[in-house]
């Protein structure tokens, strides 16, 4: 993940979170295609929040720390 998305080495940690993340939410024959998550919580993981590692991103920037002509959001 880290040489695909030219990151810089300081989100190494957060990709081995990420991979681990991932790792726990992919079938595996093993366990008959199931998925790690699945056979511990009984249900699918819902994996509709994922994103592309190291894609450009936006944080909110809450209305207490901005003014009226300030920016919703930076890129991050």
């Amino acid at each position: 993940m880290m040489f695909h998305t030219n990151v810089p080495k300081k989100l190494w940690g957060d990709a081995v979170v990420t991979a681990c993340y991932l790792i726990n939410r992919t079938p595996t024959k093993i366990l008959h295609d199931l998925s790690p998550f699945e056979v511990l919580n009984n249900t699918k993981p819902i994996l509709d929040h994922l994103r592309v590692f190291g894609c450009v991103c936006f944080v909110l920037v809450p209305g207490e720390n901005r003014n009226k002509l300030d920016a919703k959001s930076t890129k991050a």
